[in-house]
């Protein structure tokens, strides 16, 4: 598992070449990939592999570690609109067993139970996430024993909340997952402030503030320095796919100026094993995100980032 990583999802089209040429580029090892679960089984029991087969094998021959996610379930594994546990667990055994490095589909660095499945709304109870947990962590141990399991991603930018969303973790599915995860994204709440570094809001945390709490929630478990990765962070400069503008950066070098705050914030925590910046896209138009934009143009962000990544090398942490 290396530092620097990237997310990128599809919802169809097949993972595109230059995402991979782009994180060669810039010195980004990992992929954390998202393709959601519907379209990968879309009758009970039956998988096409296609997306998630393609992207494996791309990343392989590239020596990139890819990480899969199970997110967004069929309607037939949904319960109370969340996925089941038993889909969950069944799916998630399926990947672990495929992409062992030994039946001839190639090699995963780690699966996700969630993405942002579990805490997408404030107010959401860790127990869900929890159950799913127990039911996927032994039977992909059983695939590949040392094979990392990441927990679903904590979203919600609330101070109260993060503490009690891990802490219910804690004492719901402790031994159930390998990697503690969150997201952080400055326009949650809607009504939150942009600048990652500003904390002043009461019980909106700036990311440091955040990295805190994470903190504080694994030594009271008894795990201190529990290695935890952000699988998503970002700012955007464009408006692309309905960002209102409050949530705009107000130029390209903003941009870049939170991005690095929060690379410098990562590498100081002591316990985050890894950041995997969203996103490379290379859809007409790219999210707004994205650190290439409209006709693959390299925002300032991805020129700098590339100087900062050659400049802040990062030891990769154990799988």
């Amino acid at each position: 598992m290396g530092f620097y990583g990237v997310t990128v999802g599809t919802k169809g089209p097949a993972l595109n070449p230059q995402v991979i040429a782009a994180m060669q580029d810039l010195g980004l090892s990992d992929l954390r990939f998202q393709v959601p679960w519907r379209l990968v089984e879309q009758s009970r029991g039956h998988y096409n592999w296609s997306l998630w087969d393609d992207a494996v094998a791309k990343c392989n021959a590239a020596g990139l570690n890819i990480t899969l996610t199970i997110k967004q379930p069929p309607a037939f594994w949904q319960v109370r609109g969340l996925p089941s546990p038993q889909g969950t667990a069944l799916i998630a055994e399926a990947i672990a067993s495929r992409y062992n490095g030994k039946s001839g589909h190639g090699s995963i660095a780690g699966i996700e139970i969630g993405n942002e499945d579990y805490d997408s709304a404030p107010h959401t109870s860790p127990l869900p996430l929890a159950i799913a947990l127990q039911a996927a962590y032994p039977v992909i141990k059983a695939m590949q024993p040392t094979l990392p399991v990441y927990m679903g991603a904590i979203l919600q930018r609330n101070s109260a909340h993060i503490k009690a969303f891990m802490d219910g973790l804690w004492a719901q599915a402790k031994g159930c997952f390998d990697i503690a995860n969150f997201h952080f994204y400055t326009c949650i709440p809607g009504n939150g402030h942009f600048d990652p570094s500003d904390g002043s809001v009461h019980n909106v945390p700036s990311l440091a503030q955040f990295i805190a709490i994470l903190a504080q929630s694994h030594a009271q478990a008894g795990c201190p320095n529990f290695p935890t990765r952000c699988t998503e962070f970002g700012f955007a400069v464009t408006p692309a796919f309905g960002r209102p503008a409050r949530c705009v950066c107000r130029d390209q070098e903003t941009q870049w100026q939170y991005l690095e705050y929060c690379y410098d914030q990562f590498r100081q925590a002591g316990f985050i094993v890894g950041a995997d910046v969203f996103t490379l896209g290379f859809a007409h138009p790219p999210d707004g995100m994205s650190l290439v934009q409209n006709g693959g143009v390299k925002t300032v962000a991805y020129q700098n980032l590339k100087v900062y990544i050659a400049q802040n090398s990062v030891p990769d942490a154990a799988d």
